[in-house]
């Protein structure tokens, strides 16, 4: 059996060149990332170092204090976010050169010192993979075999010597879009052809919830009416952030087979819900509402509480304080069958509980359960508890959809490594795409001297991601939001094509539907018809009549 490799980059690439392996039923194929591919080369047990792993390394480099200008602010719950984003651009770079000589970067470097001697065995930095992969160079024909590096737009600094030294032992080959960066590459190149990246239409849409809702539509129509199969569909923004939480709301209600290729945010599913009840209990204390609500998600059942704990309790009181509890559930005992069952099994929580953040981590470990509990532990590794809504709020977790049956909704870097026949992109307003350059925090440009990290051209990683998932595209359209989701008036993108620009009203009627609800608010005429919608305005017509 002969082992080839293909590269690719992000989660998006690596689940579509898999599942095609599986379906030409490929025997010795292995698909990886630069950093997998590294890590097969240094050794069996050896792993890039993820955010799981680096977060609480951050936390513990921070804890360990000595620092000169970062040391007030080490503490703060931000922080451990900002120094992984400064990390990763350090590494990005390779190894720095001519490092001036000021307090930030005596302290950075220091912490990323301490950053890289905390990790867990086998688990490596992006610079000491490199190195570890190097010294196991020779390998390389029987570990990866030829290498196909498949549709990667570019490739950081850090990676380029491995990938030049390996162009040496093994023949690797670059196919990707003639956009693409690879003018270092030493290897063999070869370009994919171009679609036909015809522009469809610009529709400028009222806001960013009218966006989605022309998206969906737009996918409705050609699953329907193009006969397009979901797996050739994408809809793409630069940062999906925005229009997230509506994608998540109305794709379920139009019931289309949509995939999150970022995960969907924490806080949307029940375990993210749950996780949230239980942080609100332990940072602004016990109140009578709070605990159903924590109870409502959580099966009572599970710490054996009867489930007519609450029968007797006024809804009235608030009882913040477990002697307030203690009291009411004494006074309602009569009324539950169950005797003192209650008291004795709520009351422990409940005091666990009013005990506050401080007992975070335990009250995860006695409450949760399965992912809901894996929610909690990641959000608290990743800053101090006292953040613990900030953490959860960020988090994101995979939606359980294969891509490779599904119409795709992610950022552009992801579909620009596994580009689609028809894709919709969203938000071509300015400084949103492209979008603006931002300074790292704790690495600002001031700071560096001569020295410049790859601290990424946002601007121009857009305009080059936009290029790539046009031109090899069959058909493509545009869309952006005459207002912010604020209200403020949107200018449009440098890459937006005025030549065929419509404007989509909000009471247009779409000429497919993406919902029934969608169809019912377009066609007054037939939401009239429903029994519930005549009894409504029946009644506000009552309303008015004052006989």
């Amino acid at each position: 059996m002969s082992i080839h490799s293909v590269v690719v980059d992000g989660p998006l690439a690596l689940r579509m060149q898999r599942l095609d392996a599986a379906r030409e039923g490929a025997i010795g194929r292995q698909i990886l990332t630069l950093p997998l591919l590294a890590a097969r080369l240094a050794g069996g047990f050896i792993a890039p170092a993820s955010r799981e792993i680096l977060y609480p390394a951050i936390r513990l480099a921070l804890d360990a204090g000595g620092y000169e200008d970062i040391g007030k602010v080490s503490g703060l719950p931000g922080m451990p976010s900002a120094v992984l984003a400064a990390l990763r651009s350090w590494w990005d770079a390779g190894t720095p050169k001519g490092i001036p000589d000021n307090a930030r970067l005596r302290d950075f470097t220091l912490l990323e010192r301490r950053v890289r001697e905390t990790l867990q065995r086998g688990a490596l930095a992006p610079p000491d993979l490199v190195e570890a992969a190097l010294g196991r160079l020779h390998l390389a024909p029987r570990l990866v075999g030829p290498v196909s590096i498949h549709a990667v737009p570019d490739i950081q600094p850090v990676w380029r010597q491995f990938v030049v030294q390996l162009c040496g032992v093994v023949p690797v080959r670059w196919v990707a879009s003639s956009h693409s960066r690879r003018s270092w590459f030493p290897g063999r190149t070869e370009t994919v052809p171009a679609g036909r990246g015809l522009l469809i239409a610009a529709d400028v849409c009222a806001d960013p919830r009218s966006e989605v809702r022309e998206a969906l539509r737009w996918a409705r129509a050609q699953i329907a009416e193009g006969g397009m199969p979901p797996e050739e569909l994408a809809i793409t923004a630069a940062s999906p952030t925005t229009w997230d939480d509506t994608f998540l709301v109305l794709a379920r209600e139009a019931r289309l087979p949509l995939h999150f290729s970022h995960g969907v945010p924490a806080l949307g599913t029940r375990e993210g819900q749950t996780c949230a009840a239980l942080a609100d209990i332990l940072l602004r204390g016990l109140s009578q509402e709070r605990v159903r609500l924590l109870l409502a998600r959580i099966p009572p059942a599970r710490e054996n509480i009867p489930l007519d704990w609450a029968k007797g309790l006024k809804r009235s009181a608030a009882l913040t304080t477990p002697q307030l509890w203690r009291h009411a559930l004494e006074e309602a005992r009569a009324e539950r069958a169950d005797g003192d069952v209650v008291e004795r099994a709520l009351l422990p929580v409940l005091e666990l509980l009013a005990a506050g953040i401080s007992e975070a981590e335990q009250a995860g470990r006695r409450l949760l359960r399965g992912p809901a509990l894996t929610l909690w532990q990641d959000a608290m590794r990743m800053a101090p508890p006292q953040a613990i809504e900030l953490s959860l709020q960020a988090l994101r977790v995979d939606d359980g959809r294969e891509p490779g049956n599904t119409i795709v909704w992610g950022p552009a870097h992801h579909l620009a490594a596994a580009p689609r026949k028809h894709v919709r992109l969203v938000g071509l307003e300015a400084n949103a795409w492209p979008r603006r350059a931002m300074e790292d925090p704790l690495l600002p440009e001031h700071l560096l001297g001569q020295m410049r990290l790859p601290s990424p051209d946002i601007a121009g990683d857009d305009r080059m991601m936009h290029d790539i998932i046009v031109s090899q595209s069959a058909g493509y359209t545009l869309s952006r939001g005459h207002r912010s989701a604020t209200g403020s008036l949107q200018v449009a993108s440098t890459l937006w094509r005025r030549d065929q620009q419509r404007i989509v009203g909000r009471s247009a009627i779409p000429r497919h539907a993406f919902s029934e609800s969608d169809r019912l608010y377009a066609r007054p005429a037939d939401a009239g018809k429903k029994p519930q919608v005549r009894s409504s305005r029946a009644c506000w017509r009552a309303w008015q009549n004052s006989d």
